[in-house]
Parts: structure tokens; C-alpha cells; sequence
């Protein structure tokens, strides 16, 4: 087996103009979001950029589970939670078409 290219470590550089803290929110069943929140080079918040909502969660299959993660078009975390369903119920059904 071929082994993938590998970029060298003196060439990689970070794009500190598009850092973000990520934060999670789980209840403990079956829902996570995940927030990720534009900071500056500072770690100060950002309020020049968007925060990011990303809903995860497991679908059980016959398989075994699932991972699922979807994006959250949501202003607040109360806002991407009252969505969480829907993205959820979206999710599945892209990849029912796959």
C-alpha cells in the first residue's frame, strides 16, 4: 500500500486571520452542537465574523452507529437547538439520496 503524500512540517503555516473556539453542548442523549466562534490572533472574540452552529448526533443502523453532523443556520445557540431537529431530519434524508 502506497503511503499519501506528506507535506513537510517547515511548509505548513496557520491562518490566524480564520481561528475559532470551539465550545459543545450536549443533552446527554442524543444532541451535541457545536459552537465555533471567530476569535482574534488575541484570543479575544471577533464580532466581525460569524459564529458557526454545527449540529452532531448518532443514528443507529443496522451497521451500527451512524455519525451524522449538519450544518446549524442559527444567530444563537437557543436558535440552532430550536432547529437541531430539523437539521437532523435534513441530514438523513441527503443521505438517503446518496
Amino acid at each position: 500500500m502506497a503511503n499519501p503524500p506528506q507535506q513537510p512540517a517547515d511548509s505548513m503555516s496557520v491562518d490566524v486571520e480564520n481561528l475559532y473556539r470551539e465550545e459543545s453542548y450536549t443533552d446527554l442523549r442524543a444532541a451535541s452542537v457545536r459552537v465555533l466562534i471567530p476569535v482574534k490572533i488575541d484570543g479575544s472574540t471577533d464580532p466581525s465574523r460569524p459564529t458557526h452552529y454545527i449540529g452532531d448526533t448518532q443514528l443507529m443502523t443496522q451497521m451500527g452507529p451512524l455519525p451524522v453532523q449538519f450544518p446549524l443556520d442559527a444567530d444563537n445557540l437557543a436558535d440552532a437547538l430550536a432547529k437541531f431537529p430539523d437539521g437532523v431530519r435534513e441530514a438523513i434524508e441527503r443521505l438517503q439520496e446518496r
